[in-house]
C-alpha cells in the first residue's frame, strides 16, 4: 500500500493510497472546515499527477463531494487484472481409477461385492477421450497503466497409442479393439480383454488368457482359470481354481469344497469364502471366511455387519480387521498376523545368496579375463573360444540370478517395513477356540471376548487391548 497526501492553502486535505500492487486506488476526503470546499477539477487533476489514468472513476470522485463522503476511503481507480491462460488438458470418458475398491454397504450392513468393478472395459469405436487445446490468457493493467502479464498456458503432448487412434482434426481418441482402456503418463492404450457372458464348466473347458478375464456368470467345479491379469466372476465360484496376475473378485461367492485354488497376485474380494485355499499378494476382503486357509500379504477385512472369520487358518500380514471371530461352539480358528521368523529368514537366504552369486561372478570375471588375454596373445587354442563363450554364457545368467533374488530381497523387506505394527482387530466379538498370532507370539481364547485389539508391546510381548471408541 502506498499513501499520497496533498493540502493548499485554503484548500481542506484529501489522500490516495494503493492497494493489490496498484491495481486499485483509494481516495480519502477529510471533512472540510467551514467556510471550505473542495473542487472536483482540482481532485481529479491531482489524481491524474499520481499517473492514475486507467480505470479511473470520475463520477465516483463526483459523488463524494456531492454526498460528502468524508473520512472513508474509496475506490476511485481499478485497474484490469490478467487473466491466465487455461493449460491444455485431456477429457476422458471412463473413470481413471482403476479399480473401485471401496465396496458399497447394503442396507443390512453386509458389504456388496457386487459394486466393486476391477477393471473400465470398452468396445471398438468408443469415444475414450478428447483433447481440449490451451486457451491463451489476456494480460492486466494497473491504475497506473502499468502492464501485468498473464501466465502463459501450456498445451499437453498427444497421447501414445496402443488399440486406439487419434483423430487430429477433432482431437479425439477413439478404440480400435475391444478390451481394456488404461491410461499411462504419456499413453492410453486398449488391452486384450477375454469376456464370457454365459457359465463356464468342463464342458467349455479351462481358461487361459493372456490379459484380463471377465466371466458374466457361474464357474462350475473342476475349471482352471489362467490370466495375466484380472478375474472378474459375475456369480459364483464352485470347486475350481484361479491363477492371477492381477486382482480377483468373485461377486457371488466362492464354494470351495475344499478343491478351490485361488493364487493372486493383487487384491481378492469375494462376497464369501467357505473351504478354499487363498494366496494373495495384496489384501483379501469377504463378509464371510470360513474353514479356509488364507495368506494375504496385506490386510484380511471381515467388516461387514455379521464379517466373521469362521474355523480355519488364515493369515493377513499387515493386520486382520474381522467382527466376529470363530462362533459359539469354539471352533478352532486360528487368526495370524505380523512378521513370522519364516519371513525373516527369506531376507537372510536371498542375502547368502547374493554373496554366493557375487563371488561366482568375481571368479567368471577373472577367468574371462585370463582367456581373454591368451586370445590377445594368439596362444588360444578352439577349446579356450569354446570355454570363454561357456564363461561368458554362466556369468549372464548368474547376472540375472542376482537381479531377481535382490528384487525378491527387497519385495520381502518391504513387506516386512509394512508388517511391524500388525494389529488383530475383533470389532464385535471373539469365541473361545480362537487362536490370535502377531509374529511368533500367541494369545489362545478360553473365554469370550468383545471389542479387543491384540498387537505387540514394547517387550514384544502379545496383548489384548480394549477398543476405545471416541
Amino acid at each position: 500500500m502506498a499513501d499520497t497526501d496533498t493540502k493548499k492553502a485554503g484548500r481542506p486535505m484529501y489522500h490516495v493510497n494503493f492497494k493489490d500492487n496498484e491495481m486499485k486506488a483509494f481516495l480519502t476526503l477529510v471533512k472540510p472546515r467551514e467556510g471550505e470546499e473542495y473542487d472536483a477539477d482540482e481532485v481529479l487533476d491531482y489524481i491524474d499527477s499520481l499517473g492514475i489514468r486507467e480505470g479511473v472513476k470520475s463520477a465516483k470522485v463526483s459523488a463524494m463531494l456531492q454526498k460528502h463522503i468524508f473520512g472513508r476511503p474509496e475506490i476511485i481507480a481499478e485497474g484490469v487484472p490478467a487473466v491466465d491462460g487455461k493449460d491444455g488438458y485431456f477429457e476422458f470418458f471412463f473413470t481413471l481409477d482403476e479399480k473401485k475398491k471401496k465396496p458399497e454397504i447394503r442396507d443390512d450392513g453386509s458389504v456388496d461385492y457386487t459394486s466393486v468393478n476391477v477393471i473400465h472395459c470398452v468396445n471398438e469405436g468408443d469415444v475414450l477421450a478428447v483433447y481440449h487445446p490451451a486457451e491463451n490468457g489476456t494480460p492486466g493493467i494497473t491504475v497506473k497503466g502499468k502492464p501485468v502479464n498473464a501466465r502463459k498456458a501450456k498445451e499437453l503432448r498427444p497421447l501414445y497409442c496402443i488399440g486406439c487412434e487419434y483423430d487430429p482434426d477433432s482431437m479425439t481418441y477413439t478404440a480400435t479393439i475391444d478390451g481394456r482402456v488404461e491410461v499411462g503418463k504419456a499413453k492410453i492404450s486398449v488391452m486384450d480383454l477375454q469376456e464370457y457372458t454365459k457359465d463356464i464348466d468342463n464342458v467349455f473347458g479351462d481358461i487361459n488368457f493372456k490379459g484380463d478375464v471377465i466371466i458374466h456368470g457361474s464357474v462350475k467345479p473342476g475349471v482352471q482359470i489362467k490370466a495375466t491379469k484380472s478375474v472378474t466372476i459375475d456369480k459364483t465360484l464352485e470347486g475350481a481354481s484361479i491363477t492371477a496376475g492381477g486382482d480377483v473378485i468373485i461377486k457371488g461367492g466362492v464354494m470351495g469344497g475344499n478343491t478351490t485354488r485361488i493364487h493372486c497376485e493383487g487384491d481378492f474380494m469375494a462376497d464369501f469364502v467357505e473351504y478354499a485355499d487363498v494366496w494373495c499378494g495384496g489384501s483379501v476382503s469377504a463378509n464371510i471366511i470360513w474353514g479356509c486357509r488364507v495368506f494375504a500379504n496385506g490386510y484380511i477385512h471381515a467388516t461387514g455387519k455379521t464379517g466373521a472369520i469362521i474355523a480355519g487358518n488364515v493369515y493377513g500380514m499387515c493386520g486382520v480387521d474381522v467382527v466376529f471371530a470363530g462362533n459359539d461352539a469354539s471352533v478352532k480358528t486360528v487368526i495370524s498376523s505380523g512378521v513370522k521368523d519364516s519371513i525373516r529368514k527369506t531376507v537372510i537366504l536371498c542375502e547368502k545368496k547374493i554373496d554366493k552369486l557375487d563371488r561366482e561372478i568375481n571368479d567368471l570375471d577373472e577367468e574371462i579375463d585370463e582367456l581373454e588375454r591368451l586370445i590377445r596373445l594368439g596362444t588360444a587354442d578352439e577349446f579356450t573360444q569354446k570355454e570363454l563363450m561357456r564363461y561368458r554364457r554362466d556369468k549372464i545368467q548368474k547376472i540375472s540370478d542376482r537381479k531377481q533374488t535382490a528384487a525378491k530381497k527387497e519385495e520381502v523387506s518391504d513387506l516386512i517395513d509394512g508388517a511391524e505394527d500388525a494389529e488383530i482387530t475383533v470389532n464385535d466379538t471373539a469365541y473361545p477356540g480362537c487362536y490370535f498370532l502377531i509374529g511368533e507370539e500367541q494369545v489362545v481364547l478360553e473365554e469370550e471376548k468383545r471389542q479387543m485389539k491384540f498387537i505387540l508391546d514394547e517387550g514384544g510381548n502379545m496383548i489384548p487391548k480394549p477398543i476405545v471408541h471416541w
